[in-house]
């Protein structure tokens, strides 16, 4: 009796392996690679026990024979190995697809660069672009800086600007873009601009800067935002849809109300992104 029942059991036993090896890896883990919790540990000791001169196949093997001795796991710990490779492959394509369209941006402003049309310079902050920096967009060149927070900071032809940190920066002349709304729950610093007549912080918003030798013309499109005069001495809390004007002399107008929506549109700026 004891020995059917046995028989029983061990059937039962390789039939659940069987169900959890049948089980294709998607239905599992879905989009995500997680390791079976019942194998989690033993990943620990894994990394503890073999050196990194050691094949990732034979490691695999060991996870493989020892995640749960019954076998019920198995199948699970298999699916999460295919997960693993079947996301490399995946990475790889859209990797891939983002270096060639990179190329393909690239070649496209190079050409219109050399036929004298308007073409645009990428940049990326720490990088093609650190703090005390200055950077000035010749004719017919757009200059776009991202920021590691997704952040983004566009230079209109003919204007110039010096990063004084990775947080504040000093407009000297032109027409910027300042594209942060769509992460102000990532920024963790609060973002200052200068120019010669006003001192902008934000922390997440997005808006237009026209800055000229004697004024400086700011259009809030979406947030809020406090716009100081040079003199520190008036401050004005800016919300979407108004614009306001600082002068050199520390005089500042009051808020005028402008077509938000209009404007990112010609600005080719999705608003309904930065909400």
């Amino acid at each position: 009796m004891m020995k059917l029942w046995r028989t029983v059991l061990g059937v039962c036993l390789l039939a659940i392996a069987l169900l959890v090896l049948a089980i294709p890896s998607t239905a599992v883990f879905a989009t995500d690679c997680v390791m079976p919790e019942a194998c989690s540990s033993l990943a620990a000791k894994a990394a503890a026990n073999f050196g990194a001169s050691d094949p990732a196949d034979y490691i695999k093997t060991w996870m493989f024979v020892n995640c749960d001795a019954d076998g019920y796991f198995r199948g699970a710990m298999l699916n999460y190995n295919n997960c693993q490779a079947t996301k490399a492959v995946e990475d790889k394509k859209l990797q891939d697809a983002a270096d060639k369209k990179k190329e393909e941006e690239a070649k496209k402003n190079a050409e219109a660069k050399k036929a004298g049309k308007p073409y645009t310079t990428k940049m990326e902050f720490n990088k093609d672009v650190k703090p005390g920096d200055t950077i000035t967009a010749k004719k017919n060149e757009t200059i776009v800086i991202m920021f590691a927070d997704g952040a983004q900071v566009v230079l209109n032809p003919n204007s110039s600007m010096t990063f004084l940190s990775d947080n504040l920066v000093s407009l000297k002349k032109g027409i910027f873009q300042f594209l942060l709304g769509k992460w102000k729950n990532q920024l963790k610093k609060k973002f200052e601009v200068k120019t010669s007549g006003a001192v902008l912080a934000i922390r997440g918003t997005t808006f237009l800067v026209n800055v000229k030798a004697v004024s400086t013309m700011v259009q809030l499109i979406e947030g809020t935002l406090d716009v100081s005069n040079i003199k520190g001495d008036k401050t004005i809390e800016l919300n979407a849809g108004y614009s306001v004007v600082a002068r050199k002399n520390g005089k500042i107008s009051a808020p005028k109300a402008f077509d938000a929506e209009k404007l990112a549109k010609e600005l080719g700026i999705d608003t309904s992104t930065l909400k």
